[in-house]
């Protein structure tokens, strides 16, 4: 599914509270293009899967993380990371709800346009739709080290992840 454009404004209106998130964000889409999988998430699913992607591999000895990985199918992958509490937080969604701020009926809008899927209990599904050798090379990403031992995040971080982003929606 197609969506419209995010742009580096839009980012820093609604998630601006909180740059530990947006760094973690940045480098786990780094490190883990979800190129392939845009088509069947929205913009939460792939922030929150960024941030919570970089916090784990950070926190566990990488022949553990690989370990996990491999036994997993791509719901289990999604659905482990995405529930793994996150710094005082129950979850990753918990984290990014706490900071987001939709406070213009336009990014009400635009947040509905962004997450087409919010509510929906079919994720799995959705993600059986991603080609098959796109999941194994996103497999392979994910348990690779990442490139990054902080958050060295570019001078402007929204504008980064804005090109991600709309580059997935090509």
């Amino acid at each position: 599914m197609k969506k419209p454009n995010v742009s580096a404004a839009y980012l820093h209106r609604v998630y601006s509270s909180d740059e530990h998130l947006i760094n973690c964000a940045y480098s786990g889409l780094f490190d883990v293009p979800l190129d392939d999988f845009y088509h069947v998430l929205g913009l939460d699913d792939v922030m929150t899967f960024g941030a919570a992607s970089y916090k784990i591999k950070k926190s566990h000895t990488h022949n553990s993380f690989v370990k996990f990985m491999e036994s997993k199918n791509i719901y289990e992958i999604f659905k482990e990371i995405n529930k793994s509490p996150i710094n005082n937080y129950k979850n990753v969604f918990h984290w990014l709800n706490s900071i987001k701020k939709l406070k213009k009926s336009a990014d009400i809008i635009k947040d509905k346009q962004l997450n087409p899927f919010r509510g929906q209990k079919n994720l799995e599904a959705r993600l059986n739709l991603v080609n098959p050798k796109s999941v194994e090379e996103f497999k392979q990403n994910l348990v690779k080290r990442t490139h990054r031992d902080s958050y060295p995040a570019p001078c402007n971080v929204y504008t980064e992840i804005a090109k991600i982003i709309n580059n997935y929606n090509q």
